[in-house]
């Protein structure tokens, strides 16, 4: 230690007699430069005694020594992250953190070590940038005698998490916000604050990391997760003035025997704790606003938890006909109708979605989620009543926000009602009314109605329209190969090739092809859909050009090989 200018430390252990133990038996010593002892010693006798620097409490230097000694070699290339080595002063130990933020810093009790293995005959020395914090106390017990911290106390100790920091299983990093941070904040929210409501819980978790990081880990930037999952980015400006998602840092590296802690001025709101309303304000949905403003729906998502929405974007309302828009903007009752199709009375991040997942509305209508595979097991995308979703799980307060492509239609009645409503569909009525199939389309379903018009039913070559009319077993034939008992959006239909061909199954259990062609053009059999995703309670209608018979002529071959659906 001498060699290495450590002279001040060594009069420490010589005053702490411990001189002939470190020659005689091995030992890893972390000691600190003489500039920086000297000004320990210095701040001490002034009683400068800092909470950023809780080893200047322990100023007797006997103890201050024992604890920067370990028994045995600790290679520091050799230590976890997070190991504990004890001290020879029992009540002490040291805390080893590695980071990589751009090279490899490694710290002691969030000291950063400057000089790592230095080998000595009966030792090693690892040179420290400043004198260890000594850790008596646990982050709960810091907390709980700091007069300063008296409303994160408040949090913590409402959400049971003051028990977990007295634990010494689970080192933590808390950026904690000062009392005077908390006065600052809107009147609303601190009143939820003082009576546990709304999602106060978030706001606390959102200053919670697992893990020891000490600031030395920030040369310029760094990003760490919290207990919510999300990102706080941690900058260090030409000042060296170091901030954490904007919030100063006031106070650094306070260290207790489970973990350490930073103060800071402000206190961090995470997404999860604006309401949902306030989410579509900051990602600029001002157009979404104003038509829940209209349908006086605002007061009610302001106060909504527990709510999933999915949001149409902003090109999906530009492109609504002009019929529909001026009806919404004309009738709030209709408006209000049609923005409660797109909401739904739980919590459902993109995770818990599944294929053929059905979902109710809060206006009590059930829809569909469908999941898109390009390979089995491998999902791309994700459709709400045939809706894209094109962004997922904006949180906010009790709800997730997912955008869609497409504004949600209630739909008007079930896949009968539907076709009565279409037109250009009076023989398939007719050929239903004569059937037990009616009263089937009236069912919870899920359906999808291949709907073929009334010119495909009079261009039939094979069967002709008379027959179908006079012969109900016939007529219930064909028309349940038209009937697929799930929900099939037109965009999940993909192209085919003669190596790869969509089926689907109908009711009676027969199975159809179907393919997407050029144009987008998507065919049933050789039947083209002619209108796509018209929405009804108990699934979806498609109209189709031509009747599915139960069998369709034979495909052209080359070399055996089929050609369907090129020809």
């Amino acid at each position: 230690m001498k060699s290495l200018e450590r002279t001040k430390f060594v009069q420490w252990i010589e005053n702490a007699g411990l001189a002939d133990s470190l020659s005689s038996a091995n030992y890893t010593v972390f000691t600190p430069s003489n500039e920086a002892i000297i000004d320990f010693e210095d701040e001490t006798e002034d009683n400068e005694i800092s909470a950023i620097n809780p080893a200047k409490i322990v100023a007797d230097p006997s103890t201050m020594a024992r604890g920067h000694i370990v028994e045995g070699f600790e290679n520091i290339d050799v230590l976890d992250n997070e190991q504990q080595l004890k001290t020879l002063d029992e009540k002490m130990k040291i805390r080893i953190n590695k980071y990589q933020p751009a090279h490899e810093v490694v710290t002691a009790n969030c000291m950063p070590i400057s000089g790592k293995n230095n080998f000595a005959t009966n030792g090693i020395v690892h040179l420290t940038s400043g004198v260890l914090p000594q850790p008596q106390k646990s982050l709960a017990e810091i907390i709980a005698e700091d007069d300063t911290l008296t409303k994160f106390r408040h949090l913590l100790d409402q959400s049971g998490l003051m028990f977990d920091l007295e634990k010494q299983d689970q080192p933590w990093t808390l950026f904690i916000p000062t009392d005077a941070a908390f006065r600052k904040l809107p009147k609303s929210l601190k009143n939820q604050m003082e009576s546990g409501e709304g999602c106060v819980q978030s706001i606390l978790h959102e200053h919670v990391v697992k893990g020891t990081l000490c600031t030395a880990a920030v040369v310029s930037q760094v990003r760490v997760k919290n207990i919510l999952d999300n990102l706080l980015q941690l900058t260090k400006d030409e000042a060296e003035k170091l901030r954490v998602n904007g919030a100063l840092v006031d106070s650094e590296n306070l260290v207790g025997t489970n973990g350490v802690i930073h103060i800071i001025d402000k206190v961090l709101i995470p997404p999860q704790a604006r309401n949902l309303l306030k989410a579509l304000e900051e990602d600029d949905r001002q157009d979404l606003l104003e038509l829940l403003q209209l349908s006086e729906m605002a007061p009610e998502l302001e106060e909504a938890h527990n709510v999933t929405f999915f949001a149409p974007s902003k090109e999906a309302i530009k492109s609504l006909s002009n019929e529909t828009r001026e009806e919404m903007l004309a009738n709030p009752e209709v408006l209000k109708k049609i923005l409660q199709h797109h909401l739904f009375p739980s919590h459902m991040p993109s995770n818990s979605f599944a294929d053929n997942k059905k979902l109710t509305t809060v206006n009590g209508h059930d829809v569909h989620i469908k999941l898109h595979e390009t390979f089995p097991g491998l999902i791309t995308a994700a459709t709400i009543q045939c809706a894209y979703v094109v962004n997922h799980d904006n949180q906010a307060c009790g709800a997730v926000i997912h955008k869609i492509n497409k504004v949600l239609m209630p739909p008007k009645g079930n896949v009968m009602d539907i076709l009565r409503d279409m037109g250009d569909h009076d023989i398939l009525l007719q050929l239903l009314r004569n059937t037990d199939l009616e009263t089937k389309l009236m069912e919870d379903g899920p359906f999808t109605f291949l709907a073929p018009t009334d010119g495909a039913f009079e261009n039939m070559r094979d069967v002709t329209l008379e027959k179908l009319l006079e012969n109900n077993t016939l007529a219930e034939k064909i028309l349940k190969l038209h009937i697929l008992p799930e929900v099939l959006c037109c965009n999940g239909v993909s192209h085919s090739s003669p190596f790869h061909r969509q089926y689907v199954r109908t009711l009676d259990g027969s199975v159809v092809p179907t393919h997407r062609g050029l144009g987008d053009r998507i065919r049933f059999g050789r039947a083209k859909v002619t209108g796509c995703d018209i929405p009804a309670t108990n699934g979806l209608v498609h109209s189709i050009n031509r009747v599915i018979l139960p069998e369709r002529p034979r495909s052209p071959t080359l070399f055996g090989m089929d050609l369907w659906p090129f020809f």
